[in-house]
């Protein structure tokens, strides 16, 4: 398989909203920064520094983000189950950091 060949099914959006999991190894909350996301998954970036292996499940929550859509903002927060499908470093081993695909279960 290609580095940049698609494997989601479903269209991807850019998103760059803050996303942080428990990581019980680490016995801490990481937070990683959104790269983009679709209905069936999502891309973020975390530090290279935070030890990640491809099929760890993880809880994921989205901070709280403002819906420009009501006319009184409120914040929204949700929180998933998701399932560590790929680990690259390659790409991105210069900025130090790491791009985690993620299947939401």
């Amino acid at each position: 398989m290609k580095p940049d060949e698609e494997r989601r099914k479903e269209p991807r959006h850019p998103c760059t909203w803050p996303v942080e999991f428990w990581h019980p190894g680490l016995r801490r909350t990481i937070t990683a920064v959104g790269r983009d996301r679709s209905n069936g998954g999502a891309c973020v970036r975390l530090p290279l520094t935070v030890p990640i292996v491809a099929g760890q499940k993880l809880e994921l929550r989205f901070l709280p983000q403002t819906d420009p859509r009501r006319r009184s903002p409120r914040p929204i927060e949700t929180s998933r189950m998701a399932r560590v499908c790929r680990v690259s470093r390659l790409q991105t081993v210069l900025e130090a950091e790491q791009i985690i695909g993620l299947e939401m279960l």
